[in-house]
């Protein structure tokens, strides 16, 4: 290859690895100006008061004057001192009654936590003895004895009939005895 073909390779593939590069100088100039435009110009800032300005604004006069019209020492005795305020409730006494509520809930949770434990124990043990319970099997051996009992009723009731039959002509052959 000669050196001329090389130098061409190297200039085109240099000019596609800058192309991103010139992009982000692109957008980095557009952000530079978007920041000039929203800057402060010289003009701009003479708008603004200067310190000449603020004397005019107010004197010590005037700021001493303004004092006077406050409240002074003797106005302020009127409200609250701090013996007066000490009758409410303090920063420790809000902190010592949130940790005894904190503790009351605590106990509360566990109480109810070790109250939820017991029912699920029980559970579990009515689960494990109801595994030993063949429900099918029970109501397959109640419905035997309902019909064996049902059965027991009809002869029980057929044998009663028979007997009252059997009852009425001993009752017929006695009285033909005594009357013969």
């Amino acid at each position: 290859m000669d050196e001329k073909v090389i130098k061409q390779i190297l200039k085109e593939a240099l000019k596609e690895e800058l192309v991103p590069v010139k992009k982000e100088i692109e957008l980095m100039n557009q952000e530079i100006n978007s920041i000039k435009q929203e800057m402060l110009t010289k003009e701009e800032a003479k708008s603004f008061a200067t310190k000449e300005d603020l004397k005019a604004f107010a004197t010590k006069d005037d700021l001493q004057a303004i004092r006077t019209e406050m409240a002074t020492k003797e106005d302020l005795k009127s409200f609250a001192t701090k013996d007066d305020l000490q009758m409410f409730a303090t920063r420790q006494d809000y902190l010592d009654f949130e940790a005894r509520m904190s503790s009351a809930l605590e106990n509360i949770r566990e109480g109810v936590r070790i109250s939820l434990f017991e029912v699920e124990q029980q559970l579990r043990e009515i689960k494990s003895k109801l595994r030993f319970y063949d429900f099918d099997f029970i109501t397959r051996q109640n419905d035997a004895l309902i019909k064996a009992l049902k059965e027991l009723h009809e002869e029980k009731t057929f044998i009663v009939h028979r007997i009252k039959d059997i009852d009425e002509r001993l009752t017929k052959v006695e009285q033909q005895q005594f009357q013969g």
